[in-house]
């Protein structure tokens, strides 16, 4: 009984050893195929800021990704539309949040992008954002 209990503990820890192996190695096998530090730009991202339930302003971002040669910079150009998608879908949630957590915090603004955008792609593809430009046109009523 134990014993059989035993090589079930064994063979359960293989399985989830090879899992994480294979995952491993993967990653290894993409980053190992990146070469120098590329940089892409992205398109202007326009987002409305709301305060006190009404427009306050729009600003327009002009981001650059940070990847590198071989597949990571591949996958990066590729998957531009959902990138830019994604960045203004995550901001738009952002500019309506109050608190340190929001849009006005541009360091957990790009941290938030990188996070997110790794989960869409692969872990290490964008390895860092760049805010270029930020224009803020306040909203007349």
């Amino acid at each position: 009984m134990i014993l059989s209990f035993l090589m079930l503990i064994c063979i359960g820890g293989g399985i989830a050893g090879g899992f994480y192996l294979i995952r491993y190695l993967e990653k290894q096998q993409f980053e190992g195929e990146a070469g120098k530090q590329m940089f892409v730009e992205m398109e202007d991202i326009t987002i409305s800021i709301i305060r006190n339930n009404a427009p306050a302003e729009m600003r327009t971002y002009k981001l650059t990704l940070e990847t590198r040669d071989g597949a990571p910079l591949k996958i990066v150009l590729q998957s531009r539309p959902r990138l830019i998608d994604l960045y203004i879908n995550t901001m738009s949630a952002l500019a309506t949040r109050a608190g340190p957590e929001n849009i006005d915090n541009t360091d957990y603004l790009r941290e938030m992008m990188v996070r997110k955008s790794n989960e869409l792609l692969r872990e290490g593809a964008v390895r860092d954002i760049f805010i270029r430009n930020l224009v803020v046109r306040p909203v007349e009523s």
